[in-house]
């Protein structure tokens, strides 16, 4: 599992061209991304890049203490090749 930060959308999609390059480059056929329900706009290209989609986002707080998120950019927690 790898931590991605992108500080805005072009950055961000050239993380995910980057890691899908990279994965081709060593023979791993398919790439899957975590991407939390906040990053709306990153799912939406995500999906316009032809990933597929499978809603596994449960997030869980204590309350009172809200899961913090940047002012801007993509902070994803969990994604994988």
């Amino acid at each position: 599992m790898l931590k991605l930060a992108a500080r805005d959308e072009r950055a961000f999609d050239a993380a995910i061209a980057a890691t899908e390059a990279a994965a081709a480059r060593a023979g791993i056929r398919r790439v899957a991304v975590r991407c939390q329900t906040r990053f709306d706009d990153a799912f939406r290209r995500l999906v316009a890049r032809g990933y597929r989609v499978r809603w596994t986002d449960l997030r869980m707080t204590y309350e009172g203490y809200p899961e913090p998120h940047p002012a801007r950019g993509v902070l994803f927690s969990n994604w994988e090749i």
